[in-house]
């Protein structure tokens, strides 16, 4: 374990990464051609038959959407008539059809797309495409959490009183029980007081309200606002597929800033991954559209094969430019397709396929494969010291690969969790960052509570000694 201080190598941790992440998903997409190819191309013809009935219906008028959505779509090959009409929707469909490589699943996943916006679009206009759409796709978008949180008055560690909806949230527990004591005592006081209402220090009642009235929402879907001035960006044309920039101007990574509110940027910014566009929802239309659309061509919904394909969005948009493997993998790990250990891509086929058939055997061998690139780029836990000293630090603690692996054992790169210390304890300072670990991984977080002790630098040391003597840790 190393403690990281300098900010050139906190901010190359993204660019290496996600140089990693372009060859991951690439690979993905080569396995999932490999094996899923002719499932994919009947799930294509099942989409069109959708768009076409759309067409033949003039209250659709599905033509002027194409007109409009379409420039925004990732396609990927250049055909002979315009790709906003159904003209052109027909010859992606022939090329999907005649084609037996693997950019067949881009122009799949551009069908998803637009099956998804289409959805959105015709429920607002009192239609339904694709019976039961708009209310699948909703039930599977993460709904707003709202939480009440507490803290401890000694050591300011965070204590979560209530979740409602959304994602769970990790409970952040005093480390130290005598603290914990003191915390129940004043929460047991602070009860009976208000059923009794006889609070009268006016000083007592705000600091009361201090500790138990912090109730606000975190953001659900997504929280994001377009770039100003937002242009290409030549590194992505060199690490993504190829798109005609004449009619896709931007890229989902170029058009898309997350704002201070995102929770997946939060995410992005502790565990060292490159900035995205939020939450995936096209990943989660593609569930619903690949759960229906199979259904209809003869699969059964349980089936583990559909498991495998529900991959097609996480290796697309990603190789496209429009999303991270983070912001795909979150949904699919929410519904129990996956269940992906941040940075550790084997986890990406982790839940597929569970009852022993061929899909099962398949989805193994692309694991094996890509545990080749777990180790890869480093793993990392960054954070902001702004606590101490007046300090305005980003600070980095970078695990060995036996030190990682434990911590993905132990589930804390786990991306639910991820979520759940992000949401709750975003951008942390190193006493919080210390606290993450520690729910963990105790005897790396007293390794991390040593590096501070032995630091050049007598601020490193100081806060060191102030995290011993908080928790009672004896480490000095």
């Amino acid at each position: 374990m190393l403690l990281i201080k300098d900010i050139n190598r906190i901010n190359q941790y993204a660019v290496d990464r996600q140089e990693v992440e372009s060859e991951v998903v690439d690979k993905l997409g080569d396995y999932l051609f490999e094996q899923f190819q002719w499932t994919y191309k009947a799930i294509a013809l099942g989409l069109f038959q959708n768009f076409f009935q759309a067409h033949q219906d003039h209250d659709f008028q599905f033509e002027r959407f194409l007109l409009k959505e379409t420039p925004y779509a990732m396609w990927k090959h250049s055909i002979s008539t315009p790709k906003w009409s159904m003209e052109g929707l027909f010859d992606v469909y022939a090329h999907i059809n005649r084609t037996y490589d693997k950019s067949i699943l881009y122009d799949l996943s551009d069908f998803i797309r637009l099956a998804g916006e289409w959805i959105e679009k015709s429920h607002a206009q009192g239609l339904k495409f694709m019976e039961g759409g708009f209310e699948g796709k909703e039930r599977l978008k993460p709904k707003p959490t709202f939480q009440k949180t507490q803290t401890c008055p000694i050591c300011k560690s965070i204590k979560i009183k209530r979740v409602r909806e959304g994602s769970r949230i990790t409970t952040f527990k005093c480390l130290d029980p005598r603290h914990e004591a003191a915390l129940k005592k004043i929460e047991s006081e602070a009860k009976a007081s208000r059923d009794a209402k006889k609070i009268q220090n006016a000083k007592r009642l705000r600091e009361l309200n201090d500790l138990f009235s912090i109730d606000s929402p975190l953001p659900g879907h997504r929280a994001r606002i377009a770039r100003e001035n937002a242009a290409p960006d030549p590194r992505l044309d060199q690490l993504c597929w190829n798109i005609i920039r004449e009619d896709v101007k931007l890229r989902g990574l170029e058009r898309w800033q997350l704002t201070s509110d995102s929770v997946m940027g939060a995410i992005d910014a502790t565990f060292g991954l490159p900035p995205g566009g939020d939450v995936s929802g096209t990943t989660t239309d593609s569930m619903w559209i690949l759960n229906s659309i199979y259904e209809s061509v003869g699969g059964a919904p349980t089936n583990s094969t559909l498991w495998a394909l529900q991959l097609v969005a996480l290796a697309t948009l990603v190789h496209g430019g429009h999303h991270t493997i983070v912001e795909c993998a979150y949904p699919l790990t929410r519904h129990k397709v996956i269940d992906y250990k941040i940075g550790f891509y084997s986890t990406l086929t982790s839940a597929v396929a569970k009852s022993g058939s061929m899909s099962e055997h398949r989805m193994n061998q692309i694991s094996n494969k890509l545990r080749a690139y777990d180790h890869e780029a480093p793993h990392v836990m960054t954070w902001r010291e702004r606590e101490y000293f007046h300090l305005e630090h980003t600070l980095a603690l970078e695990f060995s690969g036996s030190e990682a692996e434990q911590l993905k054992e132990s589930k804390f790169f786990n991306v639910l969790n991820a979520y759940s210390m992000c949401a709750v304890g975003r951008f942390p300072s190193t006493r919080q960052a210390y606290n993450m670990l520690s729910l963990y991984h105790p005897n790396l977080a007293l390794q991390f509570v040593r590096l501070l002790l032995e630091d050049e630098e007598e601020e490193f040391r100081a806060i060191g000694r102030d995290i011993d003597q908080q928790f009672d840790l004896r480490v000095a």
